[in-house]
């Protein structure tokens, strides 16, 4: 019993730490989130600014179905055997290579709907960068099944800064 409530004990302090990591993580991204617009909406164009702006939400959307439930599945499964892990870790890659590959042909289809023919290059890049995000998957949902915040948060944060650095 007494194993028991050290255990919980510790969850329970791991826990508090992770959303403390994780709310560290979120208020650092968002505020170089903010900055970085900040920063693109002076250097760029109004017109550059919202053909960047147009291809967004299109990455936002085909984020959301990327993982196909991949990483849930690997944080609640009680036993995880390598055999899981890497399994996850293939679908993942091709379903992300499939809906990147996707992406780039249905680039000038989304050009043609926003009536803006230099925003094909704009979702070819974009489609690129939603291949390496899909890479993280597996790795993002091991962290968090082991309650590795910090770990994410830092990566997170230096994942952001680093590609900010770049669209400046």
């Amino acid at each position: 019993e007494q194993a028991s409530d050290e255990r919980s004990a510790d969850l329970g302090a791991r826990t508090r730490r992770g959303i403390g990591w994780n709310l560290l993580g979120a208020v650092g991204t968002n505020t170089a989130r903010l900055a970085v617009v900040a920063t693109l909406r002076r250097l760029l164009t109004p017109h550059d600014f919202g053909l960047v702006a147009a291809g967004l939400p299109v990455l936002v959307l085909l984020g959301t179905i990327r993982d196909l439930g991949i990483g849930a599945a690997l944080i609640q499964r009680k036993d995880l055997a390598t055999a899981h892990v890497r399994a996850g870790f293939v679908i993942s890659l091709i379903a992300t290579a499939l809906i990147a590959a996707g992406l780039v042909a249905a680039a000038p289809l989304i050009s043609r709907f926003y009536a803006e023919p230099e925003l094909i290059e704009i979702v070819y890049v974009l489609a690129v960068v939603f291949g390496l995000r899909g890479l993280s998957t597996v790795s993002i949902s091991l962290l968090q099944r082991d309650l590795g915040f910090r770990a994410i948060a830092i990566v997170d944060l230096s994942s952001y800064l680093a590609g900010s650095a770049t669209a400046v």
